[in-house]
């Protein structure tokens, strides 16, 4: 992970997590120096914290269904979620450990054909959250609220 794959808000957790359902979930405020960053978070009983770290003692939060649902995406018949952008929607395909987004106008949009846009394979919740940021040029919001330390 390098720092500028990161935006402020994104989420993250600690590298030395072992236990995923009880993993720390950190939002990244910002860069202090070259590989420093700034994170917050808040505790199960309500109490928010903040530190500064080395970028190596972070790692990705890998997308799951649980994530997609929280954000929001609905899941089809073919095990694929999607999310409504009124206009447009996202589709992640899930395939050996990664996730396939395409963008494309919603059918009953466009008189022509559906037209796909196909991105780069994505795996963690950061790269989610900066792909739909750069879709729609607005932040990707939880519709559920996760605790975000045990």
């Amino acid at each position: 992970m390098e720092i500028k794959n990161l935006r402020i808000g994104n989420l993250l957790t600690w590298k030395d997590q072992e236990e995923v359902s009880t993993e720390a979930i950190l939002t990244y405020v910002g860069g202090v120096l070259n590989d420093c960053i700034w994170l917050e978070w808040v505790w199960a009983d309500g109490e928010a914290d903040n530190t500064d770290c080395d970028l190596d003692s972070v790692k990705g939060i890998e997308i799951t269904d649980d994530w997609l649902i929280d954000f929001g995406f609905k899941k089809d018949n073919n095990g694929n979620y999607w999310i409504d952008l009124q206009t447009h929607y996202l589709e992640l395909m899930p395939s050996n450990g990664y996730w396939y987004p395409t963008y494309a106008q919603v059918p009953e949009m466009s008189h022509e054909e559906e037209q796909r846009v196909s991105t780069n394979r994505i795996k963690f919740v950061h790269e989610l959250q900066n792909l739909f940021f750069a879709i729609t040029g607005t932040e990707l919001e939880m519709k559920v609220e996760r605790s975000t330390c045990g």
